[in-house]
Parts: C-alpha cells; structure tokens; sequence
C-alpha cells in the first residue's frame, strides 16, 4: 500500500523480489488501458474475485452496524469505519481499478466478451504491451 496524501494506492501482488516484473507488467497494462474506451467512472468501479461482477461497490459499516451513522459519530466523534463490498455477492473487499489485479480482471471481461461478440476488439486485436514496453525501455 502507498499512501498518496488523500488516498491509498494498493498494489496487490507487488513485492520486493518481484519489483522490477511488477512495474513493468503495470506499465504494459497502462498501454493497453490508454488504447481502449474506459467508462468515464472507470477508477470508481470495482471487480469482484468472487463472482466476476464488474461495476460499483457498496460500503457496510464495520464496527456497530446496527448504530444510525449519526449516533455512532455523536458517540464516538468519528465515522464508522466503513469496507467495501461487492454489490452482488456481498463479498467483502472487491479489487478497486486503481488495483493491478482489479484492472486486470476488467480487461480480461471485456476481451473475452468482445471475443464472445464476434467483432470489435479481442484477444488478438490487443498490442503486445510487453513488447512495446520493452522497446521504450
């Protein structure tokens, strides 16, 4: 997780042995995202491990759920801590876009939807982001 002031960019699957890899796997997956029709709320959606649903999350209050909000901040002085779930299944925590793993998910629906259609954009229609980046390194 890195701290950008206001918010928290996770970085799912990045470690210090994988580092050099991760960045460049990333940088591949910006490509092919720079290259494609991404929704307008496209950092606000988020991709469920569980059951592949694809859109915006809910939010369900961690601590004393069953509290009004507005008790539990007069109580308390701060809001409930709140962790995001998957407007489907329910399943807590789905991967958000500013996640590799959440934006990989995403693209990989929508090439095999696409691929599924029979037209427009597919698997084999996508760059081979490794190799351009390779060439930009």
């Amino acid at each position: 997780m890195v701290n950008d002031r206001e918010h928290c960019i996770f970085n799912t699957g990045l470690t210090k042995e994988n580092a050099s890899d991760y960045i460049k796997s990333v940088a591949a997956q910006f490509i092919v995202l720079l290259e494609s029709e991404l929704p307008e709320d496209f950092f606000h959606l988020s991709a469920c491990p569980e059951c592949g649903y694809i859109g915006k999350s809910e939010y369900k209050a961690i601590n004393n759920p069953w509290m009004p909000a507005k008790l539990f901040k007069f109580i308390y002085k701060h809001s409930q801590t709140q962790m995001a779930i998957c407007l489907k299944c329910k399943k807590p925590f789905p991967k958000n876009m500013s996640d590799y793993e959440g934006r990989e998910q995403y693209l990989n629906k929508i090439t095999n939807k696409l691929s599924n259609n029979g037209g427009g954009l597919n698997a084999a229609s996508l760059p081979d982001a490794h190799a351009e980046l390779d060439v930009i390194l």
